[in-house]
């Protein structure tokens, strides 16, 4: 059994050598260079998002902690939807003021400024509750559905993360819709 270990091992380690070294030489174009400050990692999205609901779960678990009901839950995340469509009102009134109406002053400006600050920093604090209320119902939809495996453990299981969305760089030629190119961007 020791000399199949240590051949698995070694083989995963030459794997990942010649993984590694596969790169040879890189020598990035102007392009790149151009696009390097700007684009988006979704390895390093995963990674950082990977273990915010096992963290989430296992606070669950602590003795101090109350289990907040379905339907609380759910009010929550329709307060947060709500309040994301308040905050893109308040957002196009600030955007585009009415035709019929004068130009918005300084100080309303500010205090518009000031509701969408408010909003977000609130949106910003319910949204953990808010991704785990969601997930449940998800999970407990697909556990109705049977989509659990045969010990009842859903897999993978539901995760979901409220974020803004990476864009797209679409390169193309100039000639004709042919893409050559796509190179995700951070949001905003």
């Amino acid at each position: 059994m020791p000399k199949v270990l240590r051949t698995a091992v070694s083989f995963v380690f030459l794997s990942v050598v010649v993984l590694a070294a596969g790169g040879g030489d890189f020598r990035p174009s102007p392009l790149d260079l151009a696009v390097s400050p700007y684009k988006y990692s979704l390895l390093q999205w995963e990674l950082s998002n990977f273990l915010d609901k096992w963290v989430r779960q296992a606070g669950v678990l602590l003795p101090w902690t109350s289990e907040d009901g379905r339907s609380a839950k759910n009010q929550l995340a329709q307060e947060f939807f709500e309040l994301g469509r308040q905050q893109r009102e308040v957002e196009q009134r600030l955007l585009y003021p009415a035709a019929t109406r004068e130009p918005l002053s300084a100080e309303e400006k500010r205090s518009l400024r000031a509701q969408i600050e408010a909003i977000e920093e609130r949106r910003r604090a319910m949204r953990p509750q808010v991704e785990e209320a969601v997930e449940a119902e998800i999970s407990s939809i697909l556990g109705e559905a049977n989509f659990k495996s045969r010990i009842g453990l859903i897999f993978p299981p539901v995760d979901t993360v409220y974020s803004s969305s990476p864009t797209v760089l679409v390169l193309s030629p100039r000639d004709r819709i042919h893409r050559q190119k796509a190179i995700l961007l951070a949001p905003g």
